[in-house]
């Protein structure tokens, strides 16, 4: 009945609950367990008189209105004397009206039959709330006293939980108790073999109360990633994995699932450093390979008790070998050893094989790899990268089905067994690539095998189909197709020795259906079973394929016994032979001058005529000159200088000489010999197109009519193109100053001289002294692109004797430029050698010296002219014009004055009055600097003068040890109306400008203007 109650009340939740607050609202004088905090009561073992607490209970914990308890707890009531449980329904914990549910299995005695448990938060089941108070209630006669017939009174024991705790958190997981590394990143893992696996948390746990060692270990699965096929024991007795099967499509995440994961042993688990779990697997791992690990999360809570909110699931890696053993393709089983080859091309690895068996999925390809190969780490996808193809039909692939790994020991060491398994059995006689490639497979030190490829073609079958893949080449000109050297490459597979014959029969094109020819065995070529070379050469084959034009033929095999073999795809195509093609013109153009007076020149009755020369393709001799319309057609052509179209330089009178011959036979001949001539041994024709003379150092536009030629027999008369070019004349070269005027005999060959000047052909300039060649010419570019000619004088036994010599510079034989006197080489005596400078000019003035290190050159004054009433000096000349600076030293007497100096140059001329040296004691030069200003000094003074224009070049006038009067300067300006212009004096010294008074002169466009203060000079306008 009492059974029968209880059931009731499980069913009846609604009643359940309103008799527990009926119990909760008894008075608080029904019996409770009181007692010290040591759970200790004052009543001694003596036979109790009733059920009451007092009598019954010896402790408890937690005590009542006890507080801080843990939310897990194993409350124990203590009897004085044995005792057994009547009903466990009822004993009830609750926090308010809200029940928390104790399991049977909950509630039990100790072995001393004294101690009564009820363990809440047993493993699986939630914890109690935090700081919560909770009621304990034994209802009466849940309890009876063994050895008397005494049942417990109504009991009730309140109690507070902490307010502490939380589900601990995973921080990381490492093969270091330090959690120094991240063994879930495959870069990042250093755990090895025999390593531990550490599971740090982020704060102190500890096994749930219940848990026992075989249930930690119950409760932790250690899996291995992927599990092998089969495994088998080495000659010590290890377990190690045999084969591992896989799909090349397989990817990471399906290598997940339960099919490929392996159960491994845990030997272990612990909590270290009191937030650290400690896990040892019982064999050791595998390098560089994927292990998963679980840990059941109410194993695992905080030390109050609160377990993870989920189960430990991760996946980790171990780390690569620390040894580095050898790993290579070895061999191909069923091919000859030593047939693995390097593959300059690839890098990696390749085998070419002929006539090997027809693999299958029961007859796969085995490669054998000294060393343990597996998939690429973390991309098992990889596997995708091993493919097999149609090698002359590459979009034509065979699937590959499986790709097995078998391990063996040979010799102590650990090889492979690479099965790779095609979907369906390979064609007899066809050509396959089989591709392996770098980065697909590596060992367990992490070393990749390189790329493999192997060649290789089935052995034939005279029974099986034959077939054509494609022919290489498969197009061809005309002139090909006539010389008889056209030849072809049939690909394909199954062929044999037994080739008769190929059929050609043009299929597309202007003579379609109506050209067949056949190339017979000795053309052929049996090369392979999948490739047959054949050559277009015999006449009837040769004279069929012209005639017929230009179109597309079918190929169509005869074996001996064989049905014909073609494929509408592969096709040889003859190009047709369309418009006159223009092979080359003369003068070519571009970048290479011709000389004008040297243009196929012919001397025909006694008048010189010159000729542009255009030579057409004309391998049959069939191209034609069209003599109705021909000769108007080139008449009506021109060549115009750049820039002008008025006047045509086309000989029109000698082509109206032709037209005007009447016998017709003897205007033909002029036509043949003047006109349009054959070249038959070279398979070409030259229209010779007769011009005027014309200008050096000019650029022409050619514009040919088309139509003037064509081909014979075809039906619609299809002639030249316009002919369209430019071609530029040669130019009479020009030298503007030389930079060494002299040299000692004993000169220095690799020294070169250099000549300013301009149009300089690249391609053909020459340079002589007299009659005698120079060793080597390079033409330059100064900064300011003006031309350089750097001249290395002659060597050996042409050197130059002391002597006065001209220079030739030569374009060619018709442009050629001279400057006379204007090398001197002199006597070993003569000359002293300096390192800073050169004697370029002697004169009876005095000496020039051209600085050896920039542009720089010094007139020394001779003593004779120190002392004068005027001097004229012309720089330009004396030193050249691109000289930048140039100086006047004096070197006379103490008295010597020059009343007038006056200087001459493009750039400025410049008058001194009253100079001499003005301190003849002083150990020091006596210079004068005049001319244009070094670059780098006129940066700098251009920042100075902000936004004003510069209207001319910087001209200094600056002495060293020199004294004068005056001096005046009249200096050109550029860009400017004259207007609105300033003289502006630079101080080096003091940093400022200063205006100087002048005059300007509008038409010459100058200004003068007269100083004596030193400086650098300069026009400005605002």
């Amino acid at each position: 009945m009492e059974v029968k109650a209880v059931i009731y009340l499980r069913k009846n939740p609604a009643l359940l609950i309103i008799l527990t607050l009926v119990f909760l609202q008894i008075p608080f004088h029904t019996p409770t367990v009181h007692g010290e905090s040591n759970g200790t009561v004052m009543n001694t073992a003596e036979a109790p008189q009733d059920g009451s607490a007092q009598e019954i209970i010896e402790s408890t914990y937690p005590l009542n209105n006890q507080t801080q308890v843990e939310v897990k707890p194993t409350i124990k009531i203590i009897f004085k004397h044995p005792v057994e449980i009547m009903d466990k329904s009822q004993i009830a914990l609750a926090s308010g009206s809200e029940m928390y549910i104790l399991d049977p299995e909950e509630i039990y005695l100790l072995q001393d039959e004294k101690t009564l448990c009820i363990d809440v938060g047993h493993i699986g089941k939630l914890p109690l709330r935090r700081s919560t108070l909770y009621n304990l209630t034994i209802l009466k006669d849940a309890v009876k006293l063994k050895d008397y017939d005494i049942t417990n009174d109504s009991i009730t024991i309140s109690f507070t939980t902490r307010s502490e705790g939380q589900s601990p958190k995973i921080l990381g997981y490492s093969s270091y108790a330090s959690g120094s590394d991240d063994i879930t990143s495959l870069s990042g893992t250093r755990l090895s073999r025999d390593g531990f696996i550490h599971i740090r948390f982020d704060r102190n746990i500890k096994w749930e109360k219940n848990a026992h060692k075989q249930q930690l270990l119950e409760g932790t699965k250690l899996y291995r990633i992927p599990k092998p096929t089969e495994t088998a024991y080495d000659t010590e007795g290890n377990l190690y994995s045999e084969a591992f099967e896989f799909e090349p499509g397989i990817t990471e995440t399906q290598l997940k699932t339960k099919k490929y994961q392996q159960e491994v042993a845990v030997e272990d688990i612990e909590i270290i450093n009191n937030n650290t779990i400690r896990i040892k697997p019982d064999w050791p791992l595998l390098n560089l390979n994927k292990y998963r690990l679980t840990v059941k999360k109410e194993l695992i809570e905080d030390i109050n008790g609160y377990t993870l909110e989920g189960d430990v699931d991760f996946y980790f890696w171990t780390a690569p070998s620390p040894e580095k053993p050898k790993f290579n393709w070895e061999h191909i089983e069923g091919i000859l050893p030593g047939s693995i080859k390097d593959d300059s091309t690839t890098g990696g690895k390749s085998c070419t094989v002929i006539g090997t068996t027809i693999y299958s999925p029961d007859n796969p390809l085995i490669f054998v790899v000294e060393g343990e190969a597996v998939p690429k780490a973390g991309d098992i996808s990889a596997l995708k990268k091993i493919t097999l193809l149609e090698g002359y039909t590459t979009s034509n692939t065979v699937k590959i089905s499986k790709v097995r790994f078998e391990y063996y020991i040979k010799g102590g060491l650990k090889k492979t067994k690479l099965f790779i398994y095609p979907e369906k059995e390979l064609d007899t006689g066809k050509y396959y690539v089989l591709t392996v490639s770098s980065g697909v497979l590596q060992d367990r030190s992490g070393q990749f095998l390189p790329r493999f490829d192997m060649y290789f073609t089935t052995g034939g079958n005279t029974d099986k189909p034959i077939g054509i893949y494609r022919i290489e080449p498969d197009t061809f000109e005309p002139i090909d197709i006539y010389k008889g050297t056209a030849a072809f490459t049939i690909k394909g597979y199954n062929f044999n020795e037994h080739i008769e014959y190929i059929k050609l029969k043009m299929i597309s094109g202007e003579n379609a259906g109506t050209v067949q020819t056949a190339v017979y065995k000795k053309d052929i070529e049996f090369n392979s079973i999948t490739r047959l070379d054949v050559k277009l050469r015999d006449p009837k084959v040769i004279n069929a394929l012209v005639t017929g034009g230009g179109g597309e033929y079918s190929v169509e095999l005869f074996f001996e016994n064989r049905s014909p073999v073609s494929n509408d795809s592969a096709r040889l195509k003859i190009l047709p032979r369309g418009k006159p093609k223009v092979l080359t013109t003369d003068p070519p153009g571009g970048d290479i001058w011709s000389n004008e007076k040297r243009l196929n020149v012919r001397n025909i009755d006694g008048i010189t005529r010159y000729f542009l020369k255009i030579t057409f393709e004309d391998f049959d001799g069939s191209l034609h000159f069209d003599t109705d319309a021909g000769l108007n057609l080139l008449q009506n052509s021109s060549v115009f200088s750049k820039g002008q179209n008025e006047v045509s330089m086309i000989d029109r009178e000698f082509i109206t000489f032709i037209q005007n011959i009447e016998d017709s036979k003897l205007r033909d001949s002029h036509i043949s010999q003047y006109i349009f001539v054959k070249n038959t041994a070279a398979g070409q024709a030259h229209l010779y197109v007769p011009v005027k003379p014309l200008r050096s150092q000019t650029t022409y536009q050619v514009l040919i009519n088309a139509g003037i030629v064509h081909f014979a027999g075809d039906h619609e008369r299809v002639g030249n193109d316009p002919i369209q070019w430019s071609f530029t004349t040669t130019a009479i070269p020009i030298v503007s100053d030389t930079q060494i005027g002299s040299v000692v005999e004993d000169y220095d060959e690799d020294e070169p001289i250099i000549l300013y000047g301009d149009f300089f052909d690249e391609q053909n300039v020459q340079v002589y002294f007299n009659d005698i060649r120079a060793g080597r010419v390079r033409i330059r570019t100064d900064e300011n692109g003006q031309s350089l000619l750097w001249v290395y004088l002659p060597s050996g036994r042409n050197r130059l004797e002391p002597g006065i010599y001209t220079i030739l510079v030569r374009n060619d034989g018709d442009h050629e430029y001279e400057v006379f006197g204007a090398l001197s080489v002199v006597k070993e005596g003569s000359y002293i050698p300096n390192e800073e400078y050169r004697v370029k000019n002697e004169l009876r003035i005095g000496e020039v010296w051209s600085s050896l290190s920039n542009s720089e050159d010094t007139l020394i004054i001779d003593r004779r002219h120190t002392d004068r009433r005027s001097v004229e000096v012309d720089l330009d000349q004396l030193m050249g014009e691109q000289v930048l600076v140039r100086k006047i030293r004096f070197d006379g007497r103490r008295s010597d004055r020059i009343s007038t100096l006056e200087t001459l140059s493009k750039w400025a001329d410049i008058t001194l009055y009253d100079i001499g040296i003005d301190d003849y004691s002083r150990d020091e030069e006596s210079n004068i600097t005049l001319g244009r200003v070094e670059p780098q000094t006129v940066q700098n003074i251009k920042q100075r003068l902000g936004r004003r224009k510069i209207k001319s070049e910087f001209i200094q006038v600056i002495g060293e040890n020199v004294r004068f009067s005056s001096f005046k300067i009249t200096m050109p300006f550029k860009e400017s109306d004259g207007e609105k212009l300033k003289v502006l004096r630079y101080d080096a010294d003091t940093r400022n400008f200063s205006e100087e008074d002048f005059l300007v002169d509008k038409i010459e466009k100058t200004v003068t203007f007269h100083s004596s203060s030193p400086g650098i000079f300069v026009v400005v306008q605002e």
